[in-house]
């Protein structure tokens, strides 16, 4: 990282930024190029890592690279504003976490805490889902071994 100015190191900043961006895109291994898909999530920090649960179909190419190798790299990020800087370029404040860690499928009585996870993640805590119609899912759980995180916020005056 160059601009160390800009790191996250705070696990409760990038839980907090982690908790508003819209989606979470995971890289899965397969073969000379990474196959990445964008996911809606749940996140939680437990045990010392940050996890994440996603919901998928039961069967496809994603589940088919999970089989053959476990390791994912993720990201998540937000933009808040762009704004012009002295009438030379324009900036953003951001905010975006990167990690790398390992998915594995989630047991059918974890579904239901996984679940609340992520419609909590989109402001429906509480919401009545439909359990059974859960069920015919795949629920996912990636555990992050490494992460980053960095931010950027507008200040008034910035001299570059």
């Amino acid at each position: 990282m160059i601009r160390k100015d800009r790191k996250m190191e705070d696990i409760g900043e990038i839980l907090a930024t982690l908790q508003v961006c819209d989606s979470l895109h995971v890289a899965f291994s397969d073969g000379e190029y990474p196959y990445v898909l964008p996911f809606s999530y749940g996140v939680d920090y437990e045990d010392g890592h940050f996890v994440f649960y996603i919901h998928t179909d039961q069967k496809g190419k994603k589940n088919d690279l999970i089989e053959k190798n476990p390791h994912v790299s993720i990201e998540a990020d937000i933009v808040y504003d762009y704004y012009p800087v002295g009438g030379k370029y324009i900036s953003c404040s951001y905010a975006s976490v990167v990690g790398k860690g390992t998915i594995e499928t989630v047991e059918k009585d974890e579904y239901d805490h996984a679940m609340d996870l992520i419609v909590l993640h989109y402001g429906y805590e509480g919401f009545s889902y439909d359990k059974e119609l859960i069920r015919t899912f795949t629920i996912y759980k990636i555990t992050l071994d490494s992460y980053s995180g960095r931010c950027h916020y507008k200040i008034d005056e910035q001299s570059f």
